[in-house]
């Protein structure tokens, strides 16, 4: 009941938004009684939550709270209080338009050092306004002539900037503009800018004294150039904006004025990559005294032009005998042309000497540049023999633009005029190829029942970038009952090698990158005998492995030992504590309490993958990060178990948001017995992992030493005769030895030899040995005080 007054709220704010909507969007039909009761209507108190309470103020205002009164721990306000609270989180509609100006059309002329702009706007007043209207018509940024309104001088006055226009009238108004904005003195090109009246409709027409222009005016939609008495004209529609610019260059040079004076600034990009040689050259050229429409260069030989490309460049075309680059300009430049160039030669064989001569501007009247070399590939280059050039520091003595393009520099150049050659001798060699999907850490579990059922499950955390399968060999008579990636069920296929093949997916990179793997593998086999040897095979990938933890469940009532040297047995107790105890010791605690914080970030399918990953790196970190500080300087310990995702009976049935069956679903493995754990580093990868483990059950184990026991006796019982000539032949030689010494050990140094012995049983059992220590000081000083006592000896 303490929802109702928040479904309330939801219905008032939604209310004004189902009006605006369609009238088959905005129907909602519920029985009259029915609405009474959700909405409470016969009542005339709302009670509200403390946090209801709250967030309603907080998204309305605390200056002003409504009257209200707090019974059981709750808020109860009147209904009238609460209506008004709702009512206040909608926000006000904005206010409509008093004033459109529809359309605008700009007719200007180009004078000697200005150009005059005649503007018309369009203007509609829908209603008659109680008081007149102050109207930001314009910017206030240029002189202007003449203002009219309806063709007679308007009401005009310029605040901050802006022209406002006074406006009493309903209906459609004319505005009419008349001003003047300055155009500095051109040489070649000039450019016009100016601020407009942002409109729907915008036409701009300009008149510029001297034929054959080419007149550009970026942004415009549509552009028509014609010729104008004594001029050119050009007509453009623009889209809707507040700026327009405008650029017109001649389109032959003006013979009168003589050659034109060209200085070009030529910087090359030489780019070694695997097959070919590419060379980007950025081309800047500064003309004086004259325009020019086109340009000549002379290509290097050996190499093709690829593409030419420029914002003045209109074509650009290869010539033969002899071989030059033609560049034609969009119009007749003056001053600065920019454009780039891109030629390549492709090496021909393993070893080759390429020379490139560069690009040369003809009809220049200085050349200089700079050029730098990078790698894209892992040739080799050794250092090229220069001609023409001055050696640079790549990084330091290089243009700003030219080292921003490279990314691998190697060598730098300048040039400072006349001809230049680079000869680059290239030595290409064998790739090594190296693992692009490798699997960090294995974490298996295999439970063993008496009856020969097995069941692996093995979480592997992998890292991948290319890769699309990830290859599994599984044991003989094996079936697969369960893959998850990342935490998803996905559907393995058989490979053409009858190995099981599982999709991946791409990392992210760095340690965020690793995802887990999951599988469970069933096997079912013989029946346990009470005396064997079984060979355990744990499913591997057929990738790189760092490191592996293997933990094997059997039965409670069952001895298992493994006796061979491939693995290491971490159920071995250790006689000292080194650091692989204590990075055994920050793994367990890295388990216990890292361990539900990861299974949680695995479960949550809300998530997005990228934050899971980057939450289970950091907790790896950390653990990392501890077990490396308890254990530097020593040995790399055993790899920790890796947090099994889901854990016993803790893992869903499915994955959210998919078909139920569509997909494998998780399968749990109940883990009842005794866990032996076994790790291995860098393990082999080209099938499935043996494990033979030797194994008895309790009732051979008893029988064994009963047997033991029995041949002791027999043993005993048959070699009694030498056993007692023994005996005598020790007690004559003892006492024999007592009497040629002359020793009789007083009961203290009784004691002291017991504890002797003690110490020399004692080496393996350390509170039996510090017990056997301290006694045996005790002895040592007693005996030490006997040498000196004076009375008679017994």
């Amino acid at each position: 009941m303490k929802r109702l007054p928040a479904l309330l709220g939801a219905w008032l704010l939604a209310a004004p938004l189902l009006a605006a909507e369609k009238p088959d969007q905005a129907r909602l039909r519920l029985p009259w009684e029915a609405l009474k009761n959700v909405l409470r209507i016969d009542q005339d108190r709302v009670r509200l939550s403390a946090e209801e309470f709250d967030a309603l103020i907080k998204r309305t205002s605390r200056k002003n709270p409504p009257a209200h009164v707090v019974a059981d721990g709750d808020v109860v306000l009147s209904r009238a209080e609460f209506t008004r609270l709702i009512q206040s989180l909608i926000p006000p509609a904005e206010p409509a338009a008093t004033v459109f100006a529809p359309k605008a059309v700009y007719r200007g002329r180009l004078l000697k050092n200005s150009a005059v702009v005649e503007a018309s706007l369009h203007v509609e007043v829908p209603e008659k306004p109680a008081k007149p209207i102050a109207w930001d018509a314009f910017p206030a940024q240029a002189a202007f002539q003449t203002i009219f309104l309806d063709g007679k001088p308007a009401l005009a006055a310029v605040r901050n900037g802006r022209l406002y226009i006074t406006l009493t009238d309903a209906g459609a108004h004319r505005l009419d503009l008349r001003f003047t904005v300055p155009v500095p003195d051109a040489t070649a090109g000039q450019t016009l800018g100016l601020a407009l009246a942002n409109t729907p409709i915008t036409e701009w027409i300009f008149e510029v004294p001297e034929p054959n222009l080419d007149i550009a005016v970026p942004g415009a939609l549509h552009r028509e150039l014609s010729a104008a008495p004594g001029g050119t004209r050009v007509r453009a529609l623009l889209p809707p904006t507040d700026w327009v610019s405008m650029t017109w260059n001649p389109l032959a040079p003006d013979r009168a004025k003589g050659p034109a004076q060209v200085y070009a600034v030529v910087d090359h990009l030489l780019s070694v990559e695997e097959d070919a040689v590419r060379a980007t050259v950025h081309v800047a050229l500064d003309v004086l005294q004259n325009t020019i429409n086109e340009t000549l260069l002379v290509p290097p030989a050996g190499f093709a032009v690829l593409d030419v490309h420029g914002e003045a460049v209109k074509d650009w075309q290869e010539r033969a005998d002899p071989a030059r680059l033609a560049v034609s300009l969009k119009s007749a430049r003056k001053g600065r042309v920019d454009f780039f160039v891109t030629l390549e030669r492709v090496l021909p064989g393993e070893k080759s000497t390429t020379t490139y001569t560069g690009l040369t501007v003809l009809g220049a009247q200085r050349q200089r540049g700079h050029l730098g070399v990078e790698l894209k590939s892992d040739v080799e280059l050794p250092a090229p023999v220069v001609g023409g050039l001055e050696p640079k520091d790549p990084f330091r003595e290089l243009p700003v633009d030219l080292v921003a393009r490279g990314d691998r520099l190697v060598y730098g150049y300048q040039h400072l005029g006349g001809p230049l050659s680079l000869a680059l001798t290239l030595s290409r060699h064998a790739v090594v190829n190296v693992p692009m999907t490798f699997v960090d850490r294995v974490d298996g579990t295999t439970v063993i029942r008496p009856d020969g059922k097995r069941v692996h499950r093995v979480a592997l955390w992998v890292q991948s970038s290319a890769r699309q399968f990830l290859g599994l060999a599984l044991p003989d008579r094996a079936a697969l009952w369960s893959v998850f990636v990342d935490g998803a069920p996905v559907k393995p296929v058989v490979g053409p090698d009858k190995k099981t093949m599982i999709p991946l997916i791409r990392s992210a990179g760095g340690r965020a990158g690793l995802f887990p793997v999951e599988i469970v593998v069933y096997e079912e086999r013989a029946r346990l005998p009470a005396l064997g040897r079984e060979r355990l095979r744990l499913p591997m990938p057929d990738v790189l492995v760092n490191r592996l933890q293997w933990n094997v469940v059997v039965p409670p009532d069952w001895n298992f030992r493994y006796l061979g040297n491939d693995f290491e047995d971490v159920n071995r107790p250790s006689t000292q504590i080194t650091g692989a105890a204590l990075g055994k010791t920050a793994g367990l605690k890295f388990k216990n309490e890292a361990g539900p914080r990861i299974r949680a970030a695995l479960a949550d399918d809300k998530d997005n993958r990228m934050d899971r990953a980057r939450e289970i790196a950091s907790l790896e970190e950390k653990w990392e990060g501890e077990a490396d500080g308890l254990s530097a300087a020593t040995e790399e310990p055993p790899p920790t178990a890796a947090p099994v995702v889901g854990g016993e009976f803790e893992q869903s049935a499915g994955v959210a948001g998919l078909p139920a069956g569509a997909l494998p679903v998780r399968v749990n493995v109940p883990e009842t017995g005794v866990r032996l754990s076994f790790s291995k580093t860098l393990p082999p990868s080209d099938g499935p992992l043996a494990l033979p483990l030797w194994h008895w059950s309790t009732g051979v184990e008893a029988l064994a030493r009963g047997l033991l026991f029995l041949g002791a006796v027999l043993l005993v019982f048959r070699f009694r005769a030498p056993l007692r000539a023994g005996e005598k032949w020790f007690l004559e030689k003892t006492t024999a030895a007592r009497k040629a010494l002359a020793f009789h050990p007083t009961p203290f140094q009784w004691v002291f030899l017991a504890l002797t012995a003690a110490l020399a049983t004692a080496v393996v059992a350390r509170p039996l040995f510090a017990l056997a220590v301290g006694a045996y000081a005790v002895a040592v000083l007693r005996w030490v005080l006997s040498l000196f006592h004076t009375g008679d000896r017994p």
